[in-house]
């Protein structure tokens, strides 16, 4: 199982993917075991003398929205989910995930489960199911299991001394655990319950049963239930021989004193979801959308597992020292820092409350991280750590017009800061040279054509490249002339599709990312040369809106894409894609213009995603993408051989983006390889990619086009 405080580990793991999600909405927290478990919509944590251990769904959970959970008496895990149920053992090697079980349950949605003596019950959406473990619970199957309540919507269980309590909607059900699922046994309420109560939570204070639902808080009386609170109320629990209940609308927990409910007068950060006590015997409660936290001095301390300020990302960088900054635009003025040993910390990123949020991050002279506000007013900060990771300080570098909004930022290899923002009525390309005298500052380029630019990246010394968008009307990938405030000139007019990334490839090369499909465009010929979108033949992309792209050179091409997860595209042209739902922490978000990232000195894409950061470990090729590899005429044109001139002798290969091999050729003593024009003339025109093995010599590669 993943452990939260693990981050970048110090050997390179490939194809490994580690989530960091916020455990912000609580769905419930129990004590069971003498350990504490968070059940959330990120997971589960199990705290045990102050360490949490995090299961996911990249440990095999089948889904990272936990309903409920409980641990047996051999400290194995059993989660349910909407997806069925999964088993977590001390041994990894023998976890279990259970579906094909519960195929009947409509929509698969199981609610509850609860535990005693070897014997498992669970609650779901079509009745419940029984099994006795007997000792093993990998034994599970239709021999020692069996349906109960068949057709009854059951929202939770309860096991209170010997009796199981089945929460209905409009109806409370009692049993002795012996004869659960004797009907002759069976003891119902409904009286003073509506139509539309659904029973949330159950307890005894002495021996009165209380419950709470979507309308309120009532306690039985004879027969009949009585409502002494009459607001939603997700939680409810006997501590110490009081009531406390989650009063959600009024973002409260509240006690019963007497006949009354007063509140804890220190407000919740969120509107609460869960109420237990934590290890040490504190009052705590789970949030809404501000993890869980235990009561001390009259406040509410935040003890959720360190992780992400807010869940929602919308871009995130890693410094080279394994240092990660994640903006969370718009869910939270602070940005999250996390530590290569594991801790966390929350930097607001100006002390001028009036600024914006966060929206775009990327790292900084190898030591900071600058961001872009998106809000009225916005701006560029950076954040700045020493060289043993500690954070120093943050500045602010105020636009000449503050009120306008931050719509990208891009940081090149020479450590300008570019942005796109309004200034006035017409939007402006800005470029802040940093700490480079004698330009230290601000320089403007005016860009009226352009309304939105969502991406931005440096090609040359003279030149940026940059897309637009115009909300499904003309995206445009143009350069901007750097030696030129006022000049700037279209490369390819991509119609009807917006431009959300772009990433320089090989040679003259731009990939191009927008919500039609991938483009790979020539800044020499100013022409589209190559397209990408779904395909059933070789893979392809998961969907034609890409949201992000990222050239890796000795990796391939990496996109993230709307609606499904993230797809990878190999040197060699074939695909492989990693849905969201299986991968990541969560879906990509369409409002997100710097959902990847990527950090060489790790080897590691770095995903933002609605629900957390994923890290994807990947292997680099040992190709030497150079100009050295000479190849002319480039593009190749029919009736002329073509020549590759190498320096060394070795074996050219010739393939085609789908991954399929052209030809192959042997490369002389002299270095240079010919081949004839008649082995080419039957290729279609497009973009093709050129590998020499040579001789003690790396491998190279190298782009050619072919007309």
């Amino acid at each position: 199982m993943i452990l939260l405080f693990l981050f970048l580990v110090t050997s390179q793991v490939d194809n490994t993917w580690i989530n960091y999600t916020s455990f912000t909405r609580v769905n419930d927290i129990k004590q069971d075991k003498q350990r504490l478990l968070t059940l959330s919509t990120g997971g589960i944590a199990i705290e045990n003398d102050g360490q949490f251990e995090i299961i996911t769904n990249l440990d095999g959970l089948l889904s990272n929205d936990v309903n409920d959970a409980v641990l047996d008496n051999q400290y194995n895990v059993f989660a349910v989910t909407n997806q069925g149920v999964s088993i977590f053992s001390p041994d990894a090697s023998q976890n279990l995930n259970l579906t094909s079980y519960f195929h009947n349950i409509p929509h698969g949605t199981i609610n509850s489960i609860i535990y005693r003596n070897d014997s498992i019950w669970i609650g779901a959406e079509s009745g419940g199911w029984f099994w006795d473990t007997r000792g093993n619970p990998l034994n599970f199957s239709l021999t020692n299991a069996r349906k109960f309540l068949n057709g009854v919507f059951i929202h939770k269980l309860f096991l209170i001394d010997d009796s199981i309590f089945f929460g209905r909607v409009a109806q409370l059900t009692v049993v002795p655990y012996q004869h659960f699922d004797d009907t002759n046994y069976h003891q119902h309420w409904t009286k003073g319950l509506s139509a539309s109560d659904t029973i949330y939570a159950l307890d005894k204070l002495n021996d009165t049963v209380w419950i709470s639902t979507n309308n309120g808080a009532a306690y039985l009386s004879g027969d009949s239930f009585i409502f002494t609170f009459n607001e939603y109320c997700p939680a409810l629990k006997n501590i110490h021989d009081t009531i406390f209940i989650a009063d959600y609308f009024g973002r409260r927990i509240r006690y019963l004193s007497g006949n009354n409910w007063l509140s804890i007068s220190s407000q919740p950060p969120s509107r609460p979801t869960a109420i237990s006590l934590d290890l040490e015997d504190r009052l705590s409660l789970g949030t809404e959308k501000e993890g869980s936290y235990y009561l001390a001095n009259n406040s509410w301390v935040y003890c959720s597992p360190p992780s992400l300020w807010r869940e929602f990302v919308s871009s995130v960088s890693i410094l080279p020292n394994g240092v990660m900054a994640a903006a969370h635009f718009p869910d939270a003025d602070a940005i999250s820092i996390r530590y290569p040993e594991g801790s966390w910390e929350y930097i607001t990123p100006v002390n001028d409350s009036t600024w914006g949020s966060p929206r775009f991050i990327e790292s900084f002279q190898d030591t900071a991280f600058a961001y872009g506000i998106y809000g009225h007013p916005g701006g560029i900060g950076i954040v700045y750590f020493d060289q043993d990771s500690a954070y120093l300080k943050k500045i602010r570098l105020p636009l000449s017009d503050e009120t306008q909004p931050i719509s990208c930022l891009h940081v090149d290899e020479e450590n300008n800061i570019w942005c796109n923002s309004f200034l006035g009525s017409a939007p402006y390309i800005l470029r802040y040279r940093h700490n480079t005298p004698p330009d230290t500052g601000w320089n403007s380029y005016f860009n009226s054509n352009y309304l939105y630019i969502y991406s931005m990246c440096r090609i040359s010394d003279s030149h940026l490249a940059f897309g637009t968008a115009h909300f499904n009307a003309n995206g445009f990938v143009a350069l901007l002339n750097i030696n030129d405030s006022t000049s700037s000139s279209q490369l390819a007019n991509l119609a009807g599709n917006d431009i959300m990334g772009i990433s320089k490839g090989l040679g003259d090369t731009l990939w191009v990312g927008s919500t039609g499909g991938i483009n790979a465009v020539s800044v020499s010929n100013f022409t589209i040369v190559d397209t990408l979108t779904v395909t059933t033949t070789n893979g392809g992309l998961l969907d034609n809106s890409v949201l992000d792209v990222i050239y890796v050179p000795g990796n391939g091409l990496w996109a993230l894409c709307e609606n499904s997860g993230l797809s990878h595209r190999k040197l060699d042209g074939t695909w492989e894609n990693f849905q969201h739902t299986a991968y990541l922490a969560g879906p990509p978000i369409l409002d997100n213009r710097g959902g990847l990232f990527y950090q060489p000195d790790s080897q590691v894409i770095v995903v933002a995603t609605s629900n957390g950061v994923t890290l994807h470990y990947i292997e680099v090729e040992d190709v030497e993408l150079t100009e050295e590899l000479i190849i002319y005429p480039n593009p190749w044109k029919n009736n002329s051989n073509l020549f590759i001139s190498t320096g060394s002798e070795g074996t050219v290969y010739l393939y085609s983006l789908d991954g399929s091999l052209i030809l192959e050729q042997s490369i002389p003593s002299t270095g240079i390889c010919e081949i004839q024009s008649d082995q080419l003339e039957n290729i279609s025109s497009g973009l093709y990619f050129v590998i020499a093995k040579l001789v003690g010599v790396v491998k190279k590669g190298r782009l050619v086009i072919i007309k």
